[in-house]
């Protein structure tokens, strides 16, 4: 019992598990950097989401621009009938 938990098993486990520790422990920092970084990528994402939105946006003003006019000139037609 004292081999799989206590002193004995934390001794066995910090052995076995020190040639990954000291593989690991060199890019933490990295990992660290790129954790952070990713987490102000969404922003960048939604930004990409939005250029798409503000064009159709213009091109539905456009639309309303144009399509307010010909009613116009329909009225103004109209009255001088």
């Amino acid at each position: 019992m004292s081999e799989q938990i206590g002193w004995r098993a934390l001794r066995a486990n910090i052995t076995a598990e020190a040639v990954t520790w000291a593989r690991t422990l060199p890019q933490l920092p990295r990992l660290a950097h790129r954790a952070l970084v990713q987490l102000n990528q969404p922003a960048d994402a939604a930004n990409d989401l939005r250029a798409p939105l503000r064009r159709l946006e213009r091109w539905l003003a456009l639309l309303a621009v144009l399509l307010a006019a010909l009613i116009a000139l329909e009225v103004w037609r109209w009255t001088l009938a």
